[in-house]
């Protein structure tokens, strides 16, 4: 918001209301998020817009807004969350790991394709004619944790420390792929609509 004052500013235009539409889960304390926000007045020397903030709950793999009511979507760390449990395939782990069957991977990344695509067409119902969407995706760099904790679980349930059942020993219990930037950009540039008008 600070580029737009400073833009308007520059151009003597008047500057716009912005009304910011925030969303997660219907679990998640919007309060907090809105209390993080500074009201309206001079802050650090900088004008702040007038701005409307409303939480929205609910899935983004499911409609959220209006129909071409929003100029632009920003979504940062949250694409990697898929909208399925996956495969019991994956014994022993809870996510891919070198131990995984290749069928695994192949069946994750399916998962994120179809799961991203549908994100892609609800977004394109929302967003107006000339609107833009930017997010931030989680890179392959996030998984390397998720091998060693699968390790220190495993030896928790062998010492009789962690159920088996509860850890569901049988399942791949993370429902997250961290895409590659190829596989995002892939399967973006598939939806006509977003071709040119998403920034990755």
């Amino acid at each position: 918001m600070d580029a737009i004052g400073e833009s308007c500013d520059r151009l003597s235009r008047r500057a716009p209301e912005i009304q910011l539409l925030l969303n997660d889960l219907p679990g998640n304390d919007f309060n907090t998020l809105f209390r993080s926000f500074a009201s309206e007045r001079e802050k650090g020397g900088k004008r702040l817009l007038p701005h409307y903030m409303v939480g929205v709950p609910g899935s983004f793999y499911g409609r959220l807004f209006p129909c071409k009511r929003v100029h632009f979507v920003y979504s940062c760390l949250s694409l990697h969350w898929l909208s399925q449990e996956n495969v019991r395939l994956n014994r022993g782990n809870i996510y891919i790991s070198k131990t995984s069957p290749p069928l695994v991977s192949k069946l994750y990344l399916e998962q994120f394709q179809r799961d991203f695509r549908s994100f892609l067409n609800l977004r394109s119902k929302e967003i107006c004619s000339e609107g833009r969407m930017m997010f931030r995706s989680a890179d392959e760099e996030h998984n390397y944790v998720w091998t060693p904790l699968a390790k220190a679980l495993n030896e928790m349930v062998l010492e009789g420390i962690v159920k088996a059942s509860e850890m569901i020993h049988s399942t791949a219990i993370l429902s997250t792929f961290h895409g590659r930037c190829e596989d995002v950009a892939e399967t973006k540039d598939r939806s006509i609509s977003w071709r040119s008008r998403c920034l990755i």
